[in-house]
């Protein structure tokens, strides 16, 4: 698909990207040859073109802003049942076409760098959603307590173009973390970073075979024996381990670090939920190699000077100590991404119980984000005489591209871009807030805003 990058009217890439994958509707129905072959309201690109307009208000408000002519507006049930033709995959092709329009990308050192990371999203209680979590606390009366619907998805996410490039919904990180990993095209020109949740023998050597670099946040207690030996000191050393799945008495003889894997999984079941086991993925034996850079920095949460390590295959040569620190803080973008999708984009705001359309919301959202991140960036940071930097509200560059991407809109994109230029917030670097952890549920259909 050809697309103009350097032009600045993401609305008619979004359409272009819409006529794409509407255009193989087949592909993504339930009923190809049925689903989409008469005429009616809601066509495929009309379908689509809405979902990706939703905030978080009410159904039939959001129906109601996308079509002020009465004439074309439908009902929410008619609505329901359209989406319910379509494929969750629809909106995921979208997104791969979308992110594969720009061409553009900033890249540090030639590398596209990517973060890994999972973030839950509470979605309306549904018993028979498959991430329904049940709660078995019985109450007073003797009837057991209401439990939660959690998606967890597991996000691949360009630090330096705020883009999402993939997500899954895999409840183990570890797995979601490979799937997303082996998901990357262009491997030998990529940079993979990822949390300490993610470190492991079985992770690393995934990412030493993938064909990209990658660096792992890893942890300084429970952990590779050669890492938590390492000084009080900042050090930069390569390390190799010999790692096997055969039994203690080989690995003892022949030098090998015993890795505790349940090659039986029909007995799994037998073990206790507090034994923990190894993943596992290659031969019987492997030398795992890596490098190891620890180095002290300001910990957001608490304020104080600690360790970190980092586990990564990125050469000395080119990637000092100063870098790697660097590439370290560069991980929190996906932090800052998680609540802009939730908060901005409204992500939180679900407007059906079922799972195929949670997801298709889901995706939706991802696209929407990835396209205002595009025209946020075409808006220089601007600098005030007093030294301050300042940069456009992300928020309201959300709520102005919706008005704009409506169907009925025909403003030109530089009446876009000059509603979005009033509204700027100063950037304060610098800033530790410690993170207050709370618990949340769903957003339900019944409290949404006029």
């Amino acid at each position: 698909m050809g697309v103009d990058n350097t032009k600045p009217d993401i609305r008619e890439l979004l359409n272009i990207v819409i006529s794409d994958v509407s255009g193989r509707i087949t592909e993504y129905c339930e009923h190809p040859g049925r689903d989409f072959t008469r005429t009616r309201k809601l066509p495929a690109d009309i379908l689509m073109h809405l979902m990706l307009n939703m905030a978080g208000n009410s159904l039939n408000k959001e129906i109601y802003d996308h079509f002020p002519d009465k004439k074309q507006r439908m009902s929410a049930s008619a609505y329901e049942q359209q989406r319910e033709k379509l494929k969750p995959d629809a909106f995921k092709a979208m997104l791969s076409v979308l992110n594969n329009s720009f061409t553009d990308a900033k890249t540090m050192n030639g590398l596209r760098v990517y973060g890994i990371d999972g973030s839950d999203f509470c979605t309306p209680l549904n018993k028979d959603s498959k991430w329904y979590i049940p709660n078995h606390y019985i109450r007073k009366d003797g009837q057991e307590a209401k439990g939660t619907c959690l998606l967890h998805g597991n996000f691949l996410y360009d630090l330096l173009n705020k883009q999402y490039m993939d997500v899954n919904e895999t409840r183990d990180e570890r797995e979601g973390a490979v799937g997303l990993i082996d998901g990357i095209s262009d491997t030998g020109h990529s940079l993979v970073i990822m949390d300490r949740g993610y470190s492991g023998f079985n992770m690393i050597e995934h990412c030493n075979r993938y064909g990209g670099y990658y660096v792992i946040r890893h942890p300084l207690t429970n952990t590779i024996k050669e890492i938590s030996e390492l000084p009080d000191e900042s050090c930069d050393k390569y390390i190799e381990v010999k790692v096997s799945t055969n039994s203690q008495q080989w690995c003892d003889i022949y030098g090998y670090r015993k890795l505790g894997v349940r090659k039986n999984k029909k007995i799994s079941k037998l073990y206790s939920d507090n034994t923990k086991a190894t993943q596992w993925d290659f031969e019987v034996k492997c030398i795992v190699k890596f490098r190891v850079v620890k180095f002290k920095i300001n910990d957001p949460d608490t304020g104080k000077q600690v360790w970190e390590v980092l586990v990564t295959n990125l050469p000395r040569d080119k990637f000092d100590l100063k870098t790697m620190k660097r590439i370290y803080w560069l991980r929190w973008n996906i932090e800052t991404s998680f609540k802009e999708l939730k908060y901005a984009l409204g992500a939180i705001n679900f407007h059906s119980k079922k799972d195929k359309f949670i997801l298709q919301e889901l995706y939706a959202h991802l696209i929407m984000f990835n396209a205002t991140a595009r025209v946020a960036a075409h808006i220089p940071v601007e600098y005030s005489e007093k030294g301050y930097t300042y940069a456009v509200d992300f928020k309201m560059v959300v709520y102005i591209f919706r008005k704009y991407f409506r169907p009925f809109s025909k403003d030109p994109p530089e009446d876009m871009y000059a509603d979005m230029k009033q509204y700027r917030h100063m950037l304060k670097d610098g800033k530790h807030n410690i993170r207050l952890l709370k618990p949340k549920s769903a957003v339900y259909f019944t409290y949404r805003v006029a």
